[in-house]
């Protein structure tokens, strides 16, 4: 019974820790953009 509650745990917590490293790689690739846009003086959504 642990052994199986410590495998329900790791795939919650695998799944946490995905969405999260998804949802924080969203936010800095969306960052970049608009950086790259700044730089090129392009403003990106208004």
């Amino acid at each position: 019974m642990i052994h199986k509650h410590t495998m329900l745990v790791n795939m919650a917590n695998s799944t946490y820790i995905k969405q999260h490293l998804f949802s924080l790689a969203k936010i800095y690739s969306t960052n970049n953009l608009q950086s790259a846009f700044r730089i090129r003086g392009v403003t990106v959504l208004g």
